[in-house]
């Protein structure tokens, strides 16, 4: 079971998602600084188990990790009718932006952004 950590209470709440621990933590204390609550998860995997019991309001979300990738957690939330974050927004942050079809996966993931690496944080705060 998950709950909201205090410093969420009454903010809207970003999920982060990477593999990378320190990556996790920048884009963290970005989203705090900017008045958000955060969640992290190291996975896509953890990810979708973390949003079975809890709702944001944006998901943030690295392409290529280990376990379960961007793009499937992406898939699996998006095709998951129960789930209360089926339709949050989501930004895709990649290395490799250029490799990525991004119009077909906009087609099939909407709404989603796609940003490169390293995020930028207006990227993010504008999204809202």
């Amino acid at each position: 079971m998950h709950f909201a950590l205090p410093h969420c209470v009454n903010k809207p709440i970003v999920l982060i998602v990477d593999d990378e621990a320190a990556i996790r933590m920048l884009v963290a204390v970005h989203c705090q600084r900017g008045g958000y609550g955060t969640m992290l998860a190291g996975d896509g995997q953890q990810a979708f188990g973390i949003t079975q019991t809890t709702s944001f309001d944006l998901i943030i979300t690295d392409y290529q990790m280990p376990v379960m990738n961007g793009v499937e957690f992406c898939r699996r939330l998006r095709s998951d009718e129960g789930n209360s974050n089926q339709h949050t927004p989501i930004i895709m942050s990649t290395a490799n932006l250029s490799r990525l079809d991004t119009f077909a996966l906009d087609q099939e993931l909407r709404p989603i952004r796609f940003s490169g690496k390293p995020l930028k944080y207006f990227e993010f705060s504008e999204s809202q």
